[in-house]
């Protein structure tokens, strides 16, 4: 697939999480500065919670070059738990509801982080 190989080496990642674009984030923020419910605690969150290795695989199936992942237990936190999150108050609140898929959320940021290396390129 690519000119070069290399591996990915993190912790335990299979742990779920509700990760929520920033796109999404920002447009709760404003929904809740526009609309301005009742004053409290509001969650901004995805839909569903997902395994960090999910999105790591779906960073590495698109990457440019061939890479591997490898689970190193002396990294991380050891058995961390999932996390279940609902954003239902801010929804029922303000209408709010999240529109990135977590594939589109890795894709942004893998591009992301093309664009920072090719920059990082132009200046050496």
């Amino acid at each position: 697939q690519g000119e070069t190989d290399g591996v990915v080496i993190t912790g335990n990642i299979n742990h779920k999480r509700n990760i929520v674009n920033i796109n999404d984030a920002i447009a709760s923020y404003i929904a809740l500065a526009t609309k301005k419910p009742i004053s409290g605690e509001y969650l901004v969150c995805a839909d569903k919670s997902v395994a960090l290795s999910y999105v790591l695989k779906v960073m590495i199936e698109n990457a440019k070059i061939n890479l591997t992942h490898q689970v190193d237990s002396s990294r991380g936190f050891g058995k961390a738990t999932d996390r279940y999150y609902t954003h239902q108050k801010i929804t029922t609140a303000t209408g709010w509801k999240p529109k990135t898929s977590i594939e589109e959320t890795a894709m942004d940021v893998l591009n992301f982080q093309r664009k920072q290396l090719r920059e990082l390129d132009g200046v050496r």
